[in-house]
């Protein structure tokens, strides 16, 4: 697991953090700030950005290097796609950037979201290839999760009704359960929203903390479990309720008496 701590400095834990961690990359002070962060699959390649530069880091031969000048914006979210071609990269307010990476001289594809509400994070299914954009507004304290195919003309497949909140929006939503048929996020008002990809409504609202969710993952191995992480100082783990166990009666406790 790789952190991109704000202190200039990329942190690598081994599996299930039994591993001491180990900082594998320093940049120099004069760097912005770290923020989010990417694996490209099977080939331990990370990219990850600051407020001006986004970079690689290869996890095999070690080294950062400096794989592009932010001209877009503000980085809310990156992802790479199962088969490690293209680059996703979405820019506050309103912009979504594709790369590819097997082609340099391809350039990039280009989607520019109209609407009030602002880009807040991406998610991509990595089954699908479908691409989970968060769009929220203060202003109007609700958000929308709009979910696009792009794969060719990148259009949208769904959009979803999120809940008001006293801050409006919802918080690293992602998908997740068997095939990512659902999709999960956090809220500034405790709770954490399960929306199934058949409905426009969630279908289910965990309750627990009591404070800003502002972090939430499904198990990639157990389906059926997922994790949320809170500004109570909390993370949650849920799962399916367990069955309720029915008393057996015995027929002699029931029988009339004689």
């Amino acid at each position: 697991m790789i952190c991109c701590w704000p202190r200039l400095v990329i942190t690598k834990w081994g599996e299930c953090g039994r591993f001491p961690r180990e900082s594998v990359a320093a940049l120099s002070r004069r760097t912005p700030l770290l923020g989010l962060g990417c694996w490209k699959p099977s080939e331990d390649i990370l990219f990850f950005a600051s407020a001006e530069d986004i970079y690689s880091y290869d996890g095999r031969q070690g080294g950062v290097r400096h794989w592009r000048r932010n001209r877009w914006g503000v980085l809310r979210g990156d992802a790479v796609t199962a088969d490690g071609r293209n680059l996703i990269c979405g820019f506050e307010p309103d912009l979504i950037l594709i790369w590819d990476l097997w082609d340099p001289e391809v350039g990039y594809r280009q989607l520019n979201l109209k609407g009030k509400r602002v880009l807040r994070s991406i998610c991509l299914s990595q089954e699908s290839g479908e691409l989970l954009v968060n769009l929220n507004s203060q202003q109007e304290l609700v958000a929308e999760l709009v979910v696009l195919d792009i794969s060719r003309e990148m259009r949208e497949v769904k959009r979803y009704t999120c809940h008001e909140s006293r801050r409006g929006g919802v918080m690293s939503p992602c998908f997740g359960g068997f095939l990512s048929r659902f999709i999960v996020s956090g809220s500034f008002n405790g709770k954490v929203y399960i929306w199934s990809r058949e409905y426009h409504e969630p279908v289910e609202v965990l309750s627990g903390h009591t404070d800003d969710v502002l972090s939430v993952t499904w198990n990639p191995k157990v389906p059926t479990m997922l994790a949320s992480g809170s500004d109570d100082g909390c993370v949650r783990i849920w799962g399916p309720a367990a069955p309720r166990r029915e008393r057996k009666i015995s027929s002699a406790a029931t029988a009339p008496n004689s």
